[in-house]
């Protein structure tokens, strides 16, 4: 009877080992994963807006260095190289006014029709003549190439060339004559006195007409034929004291 139930054990203990599933294998460890080698990362920026593009300036060139003004004479009014280009200026004559304080030079051969000295003084205004042509008794008129200068004073005591200027404008305009005022422009006389000249249109025919005062005396130099030459001698006049 033990025998028989020793034989059952055995017999039970070897059908469970037959049918007990196979152990599983002890687990491996994991191996690290291997991460794929990347190039390296280059960030790319946004394009840069458009920026205004100067453009870098060119030296500019040097300026040429301008010669000094040319020394004005004391005794002409004029440059050197002016008084040099003036013939008659060589042998010039020379007209002085005691009573307004002036001289300037005109050409030699000339005719001075002058104005007694008691009259300059007791008068208002009055007026000297240069004439390019000799004297004529009753002649009339400007000879064909001739210049003729009417040097006119007035004692209107303006403060000043350019209050002398107004003051003449203003006559011009309440001329019944109606003269027409063109080309004006400036003058510079003796010792750097200013004047205003301008070419006047009326009855008599055209005139220049030279504008300055000095010493209270408006002084006007109105002149017929060579215009050039009418501001040329205007030019040389100097005020004295």
């Amino acid at each position: 009877m033990l025998r028989k139930a020793a034989f059952w054990l055995l017999a039970g203990a070897l059908l469970a080992a037959c049918t007990a599933p196979a152990a599983s294998p002890p687990a491996q460890p994991a191996e690290p994963a291997t991460v794929p080698a990347t190039a390296p990362v280059t960030a790319t920026l946004p394009p840069a807006p458009d920026q205004p593009v100067t453009p870098t300036a060119a030296a500019a060139p040097q300026a040429e260095a301008l010669p000094p003004p040319a020394p004005v004479s004391e005794t002409t009014g004029l440059t050197e190289t002016s008084a040099a280009e003036l013939d008659w200026l060589a042998d010039a004559q020379t007209y002085r006014d005691e009573v307004v304080g002036f001289e300037l030079r005109y050409p030699a051969g000339w005719d001075l029709i002058d104005v007694a000295p008691e009259v300059k003084q007791t008068s208002l205004g009055y007026a000297v003549t240069l004439n390019s042509w000799p004297r004529q008794e009753g002649g009339g008129g400007i000879p064909e190439g001739g210049t003729k200068i009417d040097i006119l004073v007035q004692k209107s005591a303006p403060a000043g060339p350019t209050d002398a200027a107004a003051i003449r404008r203003d006559e011009l305009a309440q001329d019944p004559a109606n003269p027409t005022v063109s080309n004006e422009g400036t003058l510079t006389l003796g010792v750097g006195l200013p004047a205003t000249r301008w070419e006047v249109e009326g009855q008599m025919g055209k005139t220049v007409e030279i504008v300055t005062a000095t010493n209270g005396y408006t002084v006007i130099f109105s002149g017929m034929g060579d215009f050039a030459l009418v501001e040329e001698i205007a030019r040389t006049m100097q005020p004295f004291q």
